[in-house]
């Protein structure tokens, strides 16, 4: 699983140059797993030297400092706004599922389209390591997944999340702005005889307010691809369709520096496309939360979005419902 450009990106995000030579690329692709190289390059003299205090790693040169400057984002918009919000983010998403699926939700060359074939149990597999991350939430706080029988999934994908759902919970509904993403999802259900998985394509306001209840949230690295007003309403339909008693675990990028939100000039300047990332912050977070009646039971600071970074902060929110 180790190839050539992740030796090398480990030698710019890790070590900051470039390697030496075409030898030691070859030397430690000879790793067994990404994991393996990483641990590889942190415990390196190389990196101690670099980056460590008498033998221990400067923890403060990776995390964003506590006197950053306050950001500028709009984060209302009138239901006329939010659905070219929405229609926007369709259309990006839905040429993303048609050109490169899998690739669209784990952006590695190894599953770009003609990769994914043989690199395909791995992308699933990866999938294993966030719902282990929801059961440690909720069994670190005493309430176990167990305890839940249906879970909303937003930004499904093509699955790679669900299938893992499906094991943990009775019933599982799947949702995704983009059709073509949800028709990779519904054969890869089928191919692996899952049955307890509903799927839903979500285009339009009406359909985030309509949702049905459920007892637990889940969405990793799918709201940071949404504008901030966006971000908001879909946590405060999601949340108030939150059972009581019911719980949550979701990532949302929190600060990034020189990041700014105009509604007004983003809907009046479309771009051409890309992989939009954006922030809704923490305050405003909080805010909806309370409104929503959920008590914030734990949240951590995570590498979802650009990793640990000086630059961005992004966190993974607990949540239960009152």
């Amino acid at each position: 699983m180790v190839n050539k450009d992740d030796v090398v990106n480990a030698y710019r995000y890790i070590l900051g140059r470039e390697p030496e030579s075409d030898d030691v690329v070859m030397t430690h692709m000879s790793a067994a797993s990404l994991e393996e190289l990483r641990i590889r390059f942190l415990d390196s003299q190389e990196f101690s030297q670099k980056y460590s205090r008498s033998g221990a790693v400067d923890i403060e040169g990776f995390m964003l400092p506590q006197d950053m400057p306050p950001l500028s984002v709009d984060i209302e918009a009138d239901p006329q706004q939010m659905q070219a919000l929405l229609d926007r983010i369709k259309r990006e998403w839905e040429e993303f599922g048609e050109k490169d699926p899998h690739w669209s939700v784990l952006t590695h060359a190894s599953y770009k389209k003609k990769f994914i074939s043989e690199n395909k149990s791995g992308f699933f597999e990866s999938g294993r390591f966030v719902a282990n991350i929801v059961r440690a939430f909720s069994d670190r706080n005493g309430v176990p997944v167990e305890n839940y029988r249906s879970c909303f999934e937003l930004g499904c994908g093509v699955g790679r999340i669900t299938l893992h759902l499906s094991q943990i919970f009775e019933s599982v509904i799947g949702a995704d702005i983009s059709k073509f993403h949800l028709d990779v999802c519904r054969e890869e259900l089928r191919q692996n005889g899952v049955k307890n998985v509903s799927l839903n394509c979500i285009t339009d306001v009406r359909q985030l307010m309509e949702l049905p209840r459920f007892d637990f949230f889940v969405s990793m690295i799918v709201l940071q691809h949404n504008p901030p007003p966006v971000i908001k309403f879909i946590l405060e339909c999601i949340l108030d369709k939150l059972n009581p008693g019911g719980a949550a675990v979701f990532q949302v990028p929190t600060y990034r520096r020189s990041y700014r939100f105009d509604l007004s000039e983003y809907i009046g300047c479309p771009s051409p496309l890309h992989m939009e990332m954006h922030v809704l912050p923490q305050s405003e977070i909080f805010s909806i939360l309370n409104n929503s009646r959920c008590d914030l039971v734990e949240v951590r600071e995570d590498g979802w979005a650009d990793g640990r970074t000086p630059n961005s902060l992004s966190n993974t929110f607990f949540v239960i419902k009152k």
